[in-house]
């Protein structure tokens, strides 16, 4: 968490970086392509047991500050349990988008491609605000950073691991129970690269700006 203050204008854009991450989710479900790597957890094993995808994501992210603690150990700052309320809040707006969206049933191809685009653009402007605003991480994030310190490797390369390892659960538990691939595909593989260029887009066009609504009197001060 950024030592700055925290103001509202701080927790009104991180609140909103989180809501359309979670627009972003729902998106890709929509599009029965497939799911980011990471949702694909949260949605396979809802599938498994019966549990809405947005009480599935809090759970599995309590489920990876919980993997955090337990590799940190007395290294562990128990301001990151905020993470846990942040899941709440993440997997409530899952839902909440869930419901909002519910009426969008693509049939073709091309208007799958396009819940995709839109899955990945939310995501991006999504993961850009909630970033900018130097709060808590999302577990999944906090998960890959510990990973990424304990293992001694770049945070990119752990998080292509991660994603790769999320994908290899949520692909063994969907055939092992299903006998089909559910929540993985072709939109899998876009979303994981579409995301970030996403993010890359929204911040060369609106990152200083959002930089200099958040901080701009802070840094004046300083």
């Amino acid at each position: 968490m950024s030592k700055q203050k925290i103001s509202p204008k701080r927790l009104v854009v991180y609140v909103l970086g989180l809501f359309l991450l979670a627009c972003g989710v729902s998106l890709s479900i929509r599009s029965s392509l497939g799911v980011a790597p990471v949702s694909s957890v949260a949605l396979v094993l809802g599938n498994v047991l019966g549990v809405e995808v947005g009480n599935m994501t809090i759970a599995v992210f309590s489920v990876f500050v919980l993997i955090e603690i337990l590799l940190l150990r007395r290294e562990f700052h128990w301001i990151q349990l905020l993470q846990v309320p942040c899941a709440v809040l993440f997997g409530k707006f899952v839902t909440l988008s869930g419901v909002l969206f519910q009426g969008i049933n693509p049939t073709g191809l091309a208007a799958r491609l396009l819940l995709i685009l839109l899955a990945a653009l939310s995501s991006g402007a999504g993961v850009m605000c909630y970033l900018t605003a130097r709060l808590i991480p999302n577990a999944a994030d906090g998960l890959v950073q510990v990973l990424s310190d304990k293992l001694g490797h770049s945070l990119s390369i752990t998080k292509n691991v991660f994603d790769l390892v999320c994908v290899t659960f949520s692909t063994s538990v969907s055939l092992l129970v299903f006998h089909r691939l559910e929540g993985i595909g072709l939109g899998t593989v876009l979303m994981a690269i579409l995301v970030g260029r996403a993010l890359w887009l929204f911040t060369k066009l609106f990152g200083q700006a959002l930089e200099r609504f958040l901080y701009g009197e802070e840094q004046d001060a300083g």
